[in-house]
């Protein structure tokens, strides 16, 4: 018998370790699942994991180093992960105020209130009411985002990087888009401007250097067959030191003498002045619109505060030419999102956003307030623990660099449990807890923990031990 005989034969026997799927369906533990989920399910389940397990000991040419009662726990492990459908509510103690991560802004209760709302009723989503016919369903949000922004239209669709390739797609398939060296940048998620661009069909003129670019650039890469020049605001990285670059009022001056429309991405959507936050200043599409962008594209979930949503303001022919695009359909706003969007900018025109929406709340609350609720934290909690000063950002691709004082809880890590042990059992929560480790401390930063959650922290940092 040769070698490759005598491995099958032991493989063969191995694989009659493998328990049946009608014994494992008949334990206990997996009964008592099937009262919840259906045997048809579980069944395929278990089929998964016991080909899973052959697969790997054929691969690695190893024996199953598996008894029944690890296969049980690996099935129920399976299961539980697999019915955990669709993201999990998790606490941010990481004090990132936009974690991308963590699905950037939170919204207020009644954003919240008017999704449910649509939810649980029809509502007139693309219904003129007034004259009892089919409506537009862009026509909810457009006179609110112009009435704050200054714009002539406006037009919704589900991301701003959605928006900006609906617009070069419909304004400069086949020809040309000239865009600084230093903006033509990766925006997260390993997509770039360039890749971006070149996939709605036009081509990328890039002019300057990386730090410094003049006016007189653009205008040497204009001719004929350019389309537009777009212009990308630095809004998740800094190019400090020997720089120059145009401001937007005159790149747009020089686009208007050209009959060339000036495309300004913004990005973080900020609609309110940064400065007072002790931020620097953030562009806002109302600054674009007066400085003579034809189009201003931005994200509705970053600084905005409210849902995902790329938002696309301006010139109204444009916007008309853009709206017709057949992709429009297919990256349309949904009607929760809307219904959202458009309380989330009715805060805007209430003069409430500190008091309403959850970002804005927490770039504003005071140290006193933060620094008072960590205290809480620590004169409750049975392990040792420090109170630190430390520093929250913003995240999301917005206001990069900038940092606000905060406070923290800090875990000292011990001979028994490790940084990284900590944090894992902060995760294993029935709520997951987000921290952050520094110097082999794990730091809970109460500016990203909504007050309400206090509770389940004090909880968990009790069941550590």
């Amino acid at each position: 018998m040769n070698k490759k005989s005598k491995k099958q034969i032991k493989l063969n026997n191995e694989f009659r370790k493998v328990p049946s799927v009608e014994r494992i369906l008949s334990n206990n533990q997996i009964v008592k699942i099937t009262d919840d989920l259906s045997r048809d399910y579980v069944t395929k389940v278990i089929q998964k994991e016991l080909v899973k397990l052959k697969s790997e000991s054929l691969e690695k040419n190893l024996p199953l180093n598996k008894n029944f009662e690890d296969i049980i726990e690996l099935i129920k492990e399976q299961l539980k992960l697999e019915t955990n459908f669709g993201p999990q509510n998790v606490i941010n103690a990481t004090g990132v105020i936009l974690h991308t991560n963590l699905g950037r802004s939170t919204l207020s209760k009644e954003a919240i209130n008017s999704m449910v709302d649509i939810a649980n009723n029809y509502s007139s989503l693309e219904y003129n009411l007034s004259k009892g016919e089919r409506g537009s369903r862009q026509k909810h949000l457009s006179s609110l985002l112009c009435n704050i922004t200054g714009a002539e239209s406006a037009l919704t669709v589900n991301n701003n990087a959605a928006a900006l390739i609906l617009t070069l797609s419909t304004l400069a398939e086949g020809k040309e888009v000239i865009i600084s060296r230093s903006e033509s940048v990766e925006i997260g998620g390993g997509f770039r401007i360039p890749d971006i661009l070149s996939s709605t069909g036009a081509s990328l003129i890039e002019i300057g250097t990386t730090n410094r670019t003049y006016l007189k650039d653009y205008e040497k890469a204009i001719n004929k067959n350019t389309a537009a020049i777009i212009s990308v605001h630095a809004s998740n990285f800094e190019i400090t030191g020997f720089t120059h670059k145009p401001t937007l009022n005159e790149i747009c001056s020089l686009a208007e003498s050209y009959k060339i429309p000036l495309i300004h991405d913004i990005g973080s959507g900020c609609l309110i002045d940064t400065e007072p936050f002790g931020l620097v200043h953030e562009p806002t599409p109302e600054e674009s619109i007066k400085n003579g962008a034809s189009l201003v594209l931005f994200s509705a979930d970053k600084l905005l505060g409210g849902p995902q949503a790329g938002i696309i303001i301006g010139n109204l022919n444009l916007l008309n030419k853009i709206s017709k695009n057949p992709m429009a359909r297919a990256v349309r706003i949904d009607k929760f999102t809307m219904s959202s969007l458009q309380t989330t900018l009715t805060h805007y025109i209430k003069n409430e956003v500190t008091k309403k929406i959850p970002i804005w709340i927490m770039i504003s609350q005071k140290q006193s307030s933060i620094l008072n609720r960590v205290k809480k934290w620590q004169s409750t909690c049975k392990i040792k623990t420090e109170i630190h000063e430390t520093q929250s950002t913003i995240g999301g691709g917005s206001l990069p660099g900038q940092l606000i004082p905060s406070f923290c809880l800090s875990i000292p890590e011990t001979k028994n449990l490790t940084a990284d042990k900590i944090s894992r059992k902060l995760r294993k929560n029935q709520i997951p807890i987000i921290s952050r480790i520094e110097n082999r401390k794990v730091l809970l930063d109460a500016r990203t923990v909504f007050p309400k959650q206090d509770k389940i922290i004090l909880s968990a940092l009790n069941s550590i031990i």
